[in-house]
């Protein structure tokens, strides 16, 4: 009743929050946030499109968090250990893909419609995840120059995409895309960033 209860809360208030059965952890990276006015901004320009849920559950592939259009939510994921500073800057990563939605889906409806190829796909989100990531690491900077972020949130993006590129390429990052590609070329089940 009182989860029922805090989901209307906040989808009539229209903030960003935490399952309650998540840790209070969470919370407080969510709170955190709200501290520095570039990513509070960032934050109220997602949830202008709805309330936005940020919980922990362990999801297979490698990746320390993900932005699922569909649920409106940022899942950190439980398989990986991390830690505070970490956590402060996947959820600020993942508000910057949220707001970059829009970015997205015109690219996958470009890949469904046959008007991209691949190479083309893998290229451009790259891209749309590159600035964002820069973005991030702008945001992170001003929060550990202020106190407000620990140094452990720092994150080295290297601001040539083409460098960055080929570090997503070797990483593996660029085929996991390639798999989402596939996936919207044959209507198949699309994999979540």
């Amino acid at each position: 009743m009182l989860k029922r209860f805090l989901s209307l809360f906040f989808l009539l208030t229209g903030s960003v929050y935490a399952y309650p059965t998540c840790s209070p952890e969470v919370s407080s990276a969510v709170q955190t946030l709200y501290k520095i006015p570039e990513a509070r901004e960032l934050i109220q320009k997602v949830e202008a499109d709805g309330p936005v849920r940020v919980y922990v559950t362990p999801f297979p592939n490698g990746s320390n968090a993900m932005w699922r259009a569909d649920e409106r939510a940022i899942i950190l994921n439980g398989n990986k250990s991390r830690t505070y500073g970490e956590m402060l800057r996947s959820i600020l990563f993942e508000f910057h893909n949220a707001a970059a939605d829009k970015e997205f889906m015109k690219t996958d409806w470009m890949a469904k419609q046959g008007q991209i190829s691949k190479n083309t796909y893998i290229e451009q989100i790259e891209r749309i995840e590159h600035s964002n990531a820069l973005s991030t690491c702008n945001i992170i900077e001003q929060a550990i120059a202020k106190r407000i972020f620990p140094m452990d949130a720092r994150w080295s993006i290297p601001s040539d995409f083409h460098f960055h590129f080929q570090i997503q390429k070797e990483s593996g990052h660029s085929q996991a895309i390639a798999v989402t590609y596939d996936c919207l070329t044959h209507n198949t089940h699309v994999a979540q960033r």
